[in-house]
C-alpha cells in the first residue's frame, strides 16, 4: 500500500516558492506494541542544508508521527557520515527494536529511531 492511500503525508519546504526539501511519514503502527512510525524520507537540496531546514522538517514529522499515535520516529538512514551525524545531533539513537521488513529493504542502512516527546 502507498504512503497516501495508507493515510501518510507528505511534507514540503519552499523558499520563495521552490521546494528545497521534503519528508514523509507513514501512518502505518510499527514495532511489537506498534509505537514506531516510519520516516519515509527527509531530503533538502544541498544549497539550502546546514541552515535548520531538516531539523525543522524532522520537528514535523515527529508532530505527524505522535497524531498518527506514534511515540517514536523510524528511520532507515543511508550510511553516510553526514546524515547519521545529521539525525545522531537531533536525538536519535539506534533503534531497540529492528523492523525485519524494513532491514530486509534495506540492509545497509542504519536503522535509528527518535523519540516523540512533546
Amino acid at each position: 500500500m502507498s504512503l497516501l492511500q495508507n493515510q501518510g503525508v507528505l511534507i514540503g519546504a519552499f523558499q520563495k516558492g521552490t521546494l528545497v526539501g521534503i519528508t514523509s511519514v507513514e501512518n502505518q503502527p510499527r514495532g511489537k506494541v506498534g509505537n514506531y512510525r516510519k520516516m519515509d524520507i527527509l531530503f533538502v537540496s544541498k544549497q539550502y542544508r546546514n541552515q535548520g531546514i531538516g531539523a525543522n522538517l524532522l520537528n514535523l514529522a515527529k508532530e505527524k508521527a505522535k497524531l498518527f499515535g506514534g511515540t517514536k520516529l523510524y528511520i532507515s538512514a543511508i550510511p553516510s557520515k553526514s546524515t547519521v551525524d545529521f539525525y545522531l545531533r537531533e536525538g536519535a539513537t539506534l533503534v531497540s527494536e529492528i523492523d525485519k521488513e524494513l532491514y530486509q529493504l534495506e540492509p545497509d542502512d542504519i536503522h535509528l529511531e527518535v523519540q516523540i516527546g512533546f
